[in-house]
Parts: structure tokens; sequence; C-alpha cells
């Protein structure tokens, strides 16, 4: 019994604590009256899921793009082949590739592109797995932030959502 209780009182925090950040970063966005726009790879929706989760997030949000498949990178988002080819789809400048593709499809002030490794590969190391990449346009200035996260899938691509959102609430915060 008193595990239940103490998993129901932290379950309830963590439901605080992200419905916190979710309203903190749409209370911001609105305030500066930034615009948004997301591409997703790794996340598949979950990021634009949780910016449209509150009421009036058409003010700050203008849309997103799920590009899982490598032509869809380059024909939506706008990648550039060499980089694909070079660098590879989970890479840094893919990843800002995206996010800058995004920001221009959409015409938003920010945007965030997330892309990373969530499943194990044999022909690769396990240092990859849980190895994600948030690309970040604002305005005219580009951030790439690399996170290593450990848990099932579901766990990573849920963590990489809490971090993307916690440093755009950071950038919104100073600026």
């Amino acid at each position: 019994m008193e595990n239940i209780l103490f998993q129901n009182e932290l379950d309830d925090a963590t439901l605080k604590f992200n419905s916190k950040l979710d309203f903190d970063v749409a209370r911001l966005l609105k305030t500066s009256k930034l615009t948004l726009s997301v591409a997703e790879t790794v996340t598949g929706g979950m990021l634009a899921q949780r910016l449209t989760s509150l009421p009036g997030s058409l003010v700050y949000f203008k849309g997103g793009v799920i590009c899982i498949d490598t032509l869809s990178k380059i024909n939506i988002c706008g990648a550039s082949p060499a980089t694909l080819r070079k660098k590879g789809e989970y890479s840094k400048e893919l990843t800002l590739e995206l996010a800058n593709g995004v920001k221009n499809i959409m015409k938003t002030d920010i945007s965030i592109a997330i892309t990373g490794h969530t499943s194990r590969f044999a022909d690769k190391k396990d240092e990859v797995f849980g190895k994600i990449n948030a690309g970040f346009m604002f305005k005219n200035d580009k951030k790439i932030k690399v996170f290593k996260f450990n848990g099932t899938r579901n766990i990573i691509r849920y963590q990489s959502t809490l971090a993307a959102l916690g440093y755009l609430r950071q950038w919104l915060l100073a600026h």
C-alpha cells in the first residue's frame, strides 16, 4: 500500500512539473509574441503534441513535420542530400538543416528539430543508443544540444521532448 501511495505522489509531482514546463513555454512564447515550428524524427510528433496540449496554442505554434524517411527530410524540410551522405541521418549538421528548413517552411521565429537513436543496431556501438540531437533556430541564431538518455525507446523519446522544451524555456527566459 505504501508503494502505491508513493507512486501516486510521484506521478502527481511529475505531471505538475511537466504541466508547468508546457505552461511556461506557452506563456513565454505568447508574451514574447514569438512563433514556433518543429521537425521531428525520433519523437514522431510527441513534441508537437505537447506544444498543442494547451488552449490557445494557435497563437504561438504554427506547425510541424514528422520526417522519418530520408526523402521527406530532403523534399519537405530541405535537408541536403550531401549532408545526409557525408554526415548521416543522425548528425548535428542534418538536425540544424531540418530546423532551418521547417523554420523557413512555416515562417516562424523559432524552430526545433530532434533526431537521434532509440533503437539498438547490431552494426553500431551501444554508445549511439539514446544519443539525441536537438537543433534550435532562434531568429538568426542556431544552437545544437546533444543529449544522452537511457531507458526504453519511449522513455528516450519522452525525455527528448522534455529536454527540448526545457532548453527552449531557458532561451526564452534569457531573451
